[in-house]
């Protein structure tokens, strides 16, 4: 059983995705992504969720 997932209040968030990736032979040569969050939440709870995504 996981753990239960974090509740919060007020919070925005704006992801970005960029990936390159090759046609001939098909494949992912690399992804990057940026999370944005916009939260009233206190930095502990923030920590947690950070903790989460990594």
């Amino acid at each position: 059983m996981g753990l239960p997932a974090l509740q919060f209040f007020e919070c925005y968030s704006n992801e970005i995705l960029d990936f390159v990736c090759e046609i001939e032979p098909p494949k992912i040569e690399s992804i990057d992504y940026e999370i944005l969050v916009d939260s009233d939440e206190h930095d502990h709870r923030l920590k947690l969720l950070y903790g989460n995504v990594k």
